[in-house]
């Protein structure tokens, strides 16, 4: 009997990239295929304290990068529909570029 097909829903297609540290910098690279997660859907990545990304519904996403609040809105092939800046919450000591809001 066939396995019913998956449905595609945003966020199942990702990828991440990551290296193992050593004295002399990077490493091989962490491939998260080797740990057998099977099926998955991304959810939310942080990175020190100027990234941070995060699926708050099926259809949006929220983003701060550098305290730069982005909210962008997907279909159901995970492509973009709407992207806007909510908020500039300015992080002591960065020099922001370009527009910012």
């Amino acid at each position: 009997m066939n396995k019913p097909k998956r449905q595609r829903q945003p966020g199942m297609r990702w990828r991440f990239l990551a290296h193992h540290r050593t004295p002399a910098g990077y490493g091989d690279p962490i491939d998260i295929r080797d740990h057998h997660y099977g099926p998955s859907q991304f959810d939310e990545l942080v990175v020190d304290q100027w990234l941070h990304i995060e699926q708050m519904s099926k259809h949006w996403w929220w983003m701060d990068v550098g305290g730069v609040q982005i909210n962008v809105r997907i279909n159901n092939a995970g492509n973009p529909v709407r992207v806007s800046v909510q908020d500039v919450e300015r992080v002591d000591g960065c020099r922001y570029e370009g527009y910012v809001g």
